[in-house]
Protein backbone atom coordinates (compact mmCIF):
# COMPACT_ATOMS: atom_id res chain seq x y z
CA UNK A 1 0.00 0.00 0.00
CA UNK A 2 1.11 3.40 -0.85
CA UNK A 3 0.83 6.97 1.06
CA UNK A 4 -0.37 9.81 -0.75
CA UNK A 5 -0.88 12.08 1.98
CA UNK A 6 -1.35 11.29 5.58
CA UNK A 7 -5.09 9.68 5.18
CA UNK A 8 -5.46 8.51 1.38
CA UNK A 9 -3.88 5.19 0.68
CA UNK A 10 -3.31 3.49 -2.69
CA UNK A 11 -3.95 -0.13 -2.55
CA UNK A 12 -1.88 -2.59 -4.62
CA UNK A 13 1.79 -2.49 -6.39
CA UNK A 14 3.66 0.90 -5.72
CA UNK A 15 5.19 0.93 -9.22
CA UNK A 16 2.57 2.97 -11.26
CA UNK A 17 4.51 1.73 -14.67
CA UNK A 18 2.67 -1.34 -14.42
CA UNK A 19 -1.11 -0.49 -13.24
CA UNK A 20 -3.71 -0.04 -15.69
CA UNK A 21 -6.28 2.68 -15.01
CA UNK A 22 -7.95 1.04 -11.84
CA UNK A 23 -7.05 2.53 -8.54
CA UNK A 24 -8.19 1.28 -5.54
CA UNK A 25 -7.73 3.53 -2.46
CA UNK A 26 -8.87 3.84 0.64
CA UNK A 27 -9.25 7.07 3.03
CA UNK A 28 -8.31 6.53 6.93
CA UNK A 29 -11.04 7.35 9.30
CA UNK A 30 -13.72 6.71 6.65
CA UNK A 31 -15.59 4.35 4.58
CA UNK A 32 -15.30 3.62 0.95
CA UNK A 33 -19.11 4.03 0.56
CA UNK A 34 -18.65 7.55 2.20
CA UNK A 35 -16.17 8.48 0.29
CA UNK A 36 -17.95 7.63 -2.98
CA UNK A 37 -20.91 9.25 -1.33
CA UNK A 38 -18.34 12.56 -0.67
CA UNK A 39 -16.86 12.40 -4.21
CA UNK A 40 -20.62 11.96 -6.23
CA UNK A 41 -21.79 15.46 -4.45
CA UNK A 42 -18.27 16.66 -7.04
CA UNK A 43 -19.63 15.13 -9.99
CA UNK A 44 -16.99 11.98 -9.51
CA UNK A 45 -18.20 8.77 -9.51
CA UNK A 46 -16.14 5.61 -8.11
CA UNK A 47 -16.90 2.29 -7.20
CA UNK A 48 -17.23 1.23 -3.55
CA UNK A 49 -16.81 -2.31 -1.70
CA UNK A 50 -15.29 -5.40 -2.42
CA UNK A 51 -15.19 -5.62 -6.21
CA UNK A 52 -15.34 -9.12 -6.55
CA UNK A 53 -12.41 -9.14 -4.69
CA UNK A 54 -13.09 -9.91 -0.72
CA UNK A 55 -11.12 -12.81 -0.03
CA UNK A 56 -8.15 -10.00 -1.18
CA UNK A 57 -9.84 -7.46 1.13
CA UNK A 58 -9.52 -9.97 4.01
CA UNK A 59 -6.25 -10.66 3.25
CA UNK A 60 -5.30 -6.99 3.69
CA UNK A 61 -7.48 -6.39 6.44
CA UNK A 62 -9.27 -3.90 4.60
CA UNK A 63 -13.49 -3.58 5.34
CA UNK A 64 -13.77 -2.43 1.27
CA UNK A 65 -12.01 -0.28 -0.76
CA UNK A 66 -12.71 2.88 -3.38
CA UNK A 67 -11.83 2.51 -6.96
CA UNK A 68 -11.13 5.03 -9.29
CA UNK A 69 -10.85 4.24 -13.02
CA UNK A 70 -9.68 6.06 -15.78
CA UNK A 71 -9.59 5.45 -19.67
CA UNK A 72 -8.76 7.40 -22.60
CA UNK A 73 -12.48 9.29 -22.29
CA UNK A 74 -10.92 10.71 -19.16
CA UNK A 75 -9.76 14.29 -19.91
CA UNK A 76 -6.79 15.52 -17.56
CA UNK A 77 -8.82 17.93 -15.91
CA UNK A 78 -11.15 15.21 -14.77
CA UNK A 79 -8.17 13.67 -13.11
CA UNK A 80 -6.72 16.73 -11.33
CA UNK A 81 -10.33 17.51 -10.35
CA UNK A 82 -10.44 13.64 -9.09
CA UNK A 83 -7.26 14.05 -6.77
CA UNK A 84 -7.99 17.82 -5.54
CA UNK A 85 -11.20 16.72 -4.29
CA UNK A 86 -9.37 13.46 -2.61
CA UNK A 87 -6.85 15.59 -0.93
CA UNK A 88 -9.59 17.82 0.26
CA UNK A 89 -11.39 14.35 1.86
CA UNK A 90 -8.02 13.89 2.94
CA UNK A 91 -7.98 16.93 5.16
CA UNK A 92 -11.17 16.13 7.42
Amino acid sequence: MEECSEKVEIYGPTDFSSKCGIIPFGVRGLSSHDVALFLDNFGIMVRSGFHCAQPLHELLKLDSSARASFYVYNTQEEVDRFVQVLEEIGQF
